[in-house]
């Protein structure tokens, strides 16, 4: 996972071979469209990625879900998960080594009414489903936050902070049941577009054919799920 694409402004890709990856810094953020994609408090999903950085100097959102629904952050020299009503410390923030490491969230409403925080395959903290919310929004943020700002007359406006530094690979949201197994088995593979039960899946990369009737992967922001 060491080969990853710059993403140096709106316009301007900078490209290392295969298997691209989205790298953010100088206050940007990826954002993934879920606005068809919700789910209610009664269903199963699966959020999971890969991610490289160095640990920040300060407060940074690694992942979050709309308005601060959902929250996956480093504070305090700790990956936490918050929500609107309460803040889970996951472990020390050793994983922000520089080194690629793969992050899952598990969340069975249904199945065992529990919600499990997965690194590099391994179960290193669990809750309650009923404290993680359901993916009840518009957006999910990669390396931000967002806050919604009132202006008056109806009006507001969006603002955007607690930026995060770092590469980010293969992100997959899933609907449905997904066991431990399948996290530990699949995180090293890529998935198959429109495989069941993906609702999202950016790779971050794409496969054409070039004037030279060659295979080539070039950098992409397209959701590769359907």
């Amino acid at each position: 996972r060491g080969r990853y694409l710059i993403l140096e402004d709106e316009n301007a890709w900078l490209l290392n071979n295969v298997n691209k990856a989205l790298e953010l810094k100088d206050h940007q953020f990826g954002v993934i469209d879920i606005s068809r994609r919700t789910t209610t408090d009664e269903d199963n999903y699966l959020i999971e990625f890969w991610f490289k950085a160095v640990t920040p100097k300060d407060t940074a959102t690694i992942m979050s879900v709309g308005n601060g629904l959902l929250k996956l952050r480093y504070a305090e020299n700790k990956i936490e998960l918050a929500t609107e009503q309460k803040v889970h410390y996951i472990n020390t923030a050793e994983c922000l080594d520089g080194n690629w490491h793969h992050i899952a969230i598990n969340v069975l409403k249904k199945a065992l009414g529990s919600a499990i925080v997965y690194l590099d395959g391994n179960a290193v903290y669990q809750m309650s489903a009923k404290e993680i919310p359901a993916m009840a929004s518009d957006q999910i943020l990669l390396g931000a936050e967002r806050e919604i700002i009132a202006l008056g007359n109806d009006m507001y406006k969006y603002v955007y902070d607690k930026f995060f530094e770092g590469c980010f690979d293969e992100f997959r949201y899933w609907k449905g049941y997904h066991s431990a197994g399948f996290i530990k088995n699949n995180m090293n593979h890529r998935v198959t577009d429109g495989a069941i039960g993906l609702a999202a899946y950016y790779p971050f990369e794409k496969q054409i054919i070039d004037d030279y009737n060659q295979t080539q992967y070039v950098a992409s922001l397209a959701d590769h799920s359907s």
